[in-house]
Parts: structure tokens; sequence; C-alpha cells
């Protein structure tokens, strides 16, 4: 069994011997959220993918101690680490789309998370569970079967829209389910429109600079789609002045640069990433 595989199951147990969440976190809890969507901001400043990757790795040890001592609660623990999971997938996937890493990283947060939501069938869950647990499925749908992606895709929407009807002005649940309806089919509900409205929303309800980096960054890819590159360049800058050295805002340039949007480099990014390397004078 590989370390990695016996620390989530490690994690799990710890998760499932703990009481469960009556539906709403501590107000702490809450703060340590914000403080992990801080913490994902400055990760995008950080100097390269494996510094992001060992900066995860240290927090996800200071959460499963958290854990362990019950400083936080089984809910809020989930919360957190799937937040940490997906980031550090992200930049994994980031240097190599193909690592073995990734599907073992990924399913293994994945498995925490629905043998929590089974233990805990019937009972109400904070929105930032749906949330985070939605970021897992949407990530994880490229190791599933076919039946079971489709599935679990259709679950991220529901638990978008759970988070919604709760809280609508909810920035995080805005421009997740933006996303989903940019990629989606529109067979599925998937459409560009919506995905505008969500994505301007979004930056309309920020609570804090986390959300509003991410808001202005995301929604200036929305409106590179639409054409308005001047609007686009404006939310970057001004994204850039929140988070100053972001090397996310930079690629967000070099990929408008080359005529695309960060949509369009997500679908194709192999491809994209040799364009890139090719016209920045780094073809391999």
């Amino acid at each position: 069994m590989s370390d990695m595989k016996k620390a989530y199951l490690f994690v799990l147990a710890l998760i499932l011997l703990l009481p469960a969440a009556a539906g709403a976190l501590a107000p702490d809890e809450y703060e340590a959220i914000d403080g992990v969507l801080d913490f994902r901001m400055r990760l995008t400043a950080l100097p390269s993918p494996d510094d992001a990757v060992a900066a995860a790795d240290a927090y996800m040890e200071k959460i499963s101690r958290l854990t362990e001592d019950r400083e936080i609660s089984a809910e809020a623990s989930l919360i957190i680490m799937n937040m940490l999971v997906w980031e550090k997938y992200n930049y994994i996937y980031e240097t190599d789309m193909n690592s073995p890493v990734l599907e073992e990283l990924l399913m293994g947060q994945y498995r925490i998370l629905t043998e929590w939501l089974s233990t805990h069938r019937g009972e109400k869950h904070d929105k930032w569970l749906y949330c985070s647990a939605g970021d897992i499925l949407s990530s994880g749908l490229r190791f599933f079967a076919v039946g079971t992606a489709m599935k679990e895709g259709l679950n991220v929407k529901k638990y978008y829209d759970a988070v919604l009807a709760e809280d609508p002005d909810m920035c995080f649940a805005l421009f997740n389910i933006a996303h989903w309806y940019f990629f989606a089919p529109g067979i599925s509900g998937g459409s560009k429109r919506k995905a505008a409205e969500c994505f301007a929303r979004a930056e309309q309800a920020a609570r804090n600079d986390a959300e509003l980096f991410f808001a202005k960054a995301y929604h200036s890819q929305m409106l590179y789609e639409n054409g308005d590159t001047a609007g686009c360049g404006r939310k970057i800058s001004e994204a850039e002045r929140i988070m100053p050295g972001s090397r996310y805002t930079e690629k967000l340039r070099r990929v408008n640069a080359a005529g695309h949007s960060i949509f369009y480099y997500t679908l194709n990014k192999e491809k994209m990433d040799r364009e890139l390397a090719d016209a920045e004078g780094g073809g391999r």
C-alpha cells in the first residue's frame, strides 16, 4: 500500500470517528475556510507548480493534525481537505496532465467524500461542503466510467443549485456553476449566456480579496469569449492589483495573446502548451 493511500485511509478514519456537524459550521471554521481561499490565491504567485504542491502538502498536514486533535469538526475538515486536494491536483496537472499520481490523489478524496456523505445521509450539510464536493467531482469525471461520469456530472450541478437556493450570492458557488454552464453540452443544460451571467454576478458578490481575484480572472475570460478583449484586459489588470506576481493572471495574458481563452486552453492543454512554447521561443 502506497504512503498516499495510507494517509487517505488515516484521514478517512478520523473523519468518520468524529461527531457529525449540525449543518452549520462554527464562526472560526468559516474563518478557516476563508483562510484556505486566501492561501489558494497566494499559491498562484509561488515560483512554480512544484512549490505550490509542497505548500499544499504542508497545509494538508496541518489540517490532519487539527482533525486528529478534534479542533475542527468532521465537516469542516472534509471541506478544507477537499479544497486542498483540488489545489494540489491542479498544480500537478499543470506540470503533467497524465501523471499517475492524479487519479490516486483525486479518487482517494472522492472515496473519503462519498463514504462520509453515505454515513451522514439525510443530514443537512453546510453549503461549503457541496461547493468543495463539486470541485472534486468535476475534476474526477475523467477517471470515471462513462455511466458514472454522466451521473456525477449532473450531481455537480445539483450541488451548486442546492447552494445557490440557500445563498444566491455565494461567490464561490456562482463562479463554479458558471464553469459548469460553460463546459456542459447544451442538451444537458449548458449555456454560455448563463455562464456569462453567473461570472458577472460572482464578481459583484465577492466578499474578500481571494474571491474577488478569482471572480475577476474568470470573468475576464468570459469577456474574451464574447469578443470584449478590452474588458478582458481590464479585469486581468484588476486581478493583478489584488495579487501581484500571480502566475495565473500571467498565463491568462499568454493564452489570450495566442488568440484563445483559458476555457479553450483547458480543453486543449497539450496542444496549447506546445503552441505557447513555440511562440515564446521554447519549442521542443
